[in-house]
């Protein structure tokens, strides 16, 4: 449930979330490479829902993140 009411519009059916991060190091030049995947399989599910306001009966919902990768580079000094 996602709602303290028990409402059975506001149930969602259980999921999970794959991460990934893989880094190197360059010692030589003090400085972190890192390529980083978040919900890398894209799973489809919603954050929050909540009553909408002034309509009986209708439940709105924020959707969760979608896939989403990328390249990191650290340099410290």
């Amino acid at each position: 449930m996602t709602s303290n009411v028990n409402d059975p519009l506001m149930e969602q059916e259980a999921f999970g979330l794959l991460n990934l991060r893989a880094a190197l190091q360059f010692a030589d030049y003090d400085a972190d490479l890192t390529l980083w995947g978040r919900n890398v399989t894209d799973e489809r599910y919603r954050r929050v829902n909540f009553d909408a306001v002034i309509q009986t009966g209708t439940v709105m919902a924020y959707p969760g993140e979608p896939r989403s990768y990328g390249l990191s580079l650290n340099k410290r000094f």
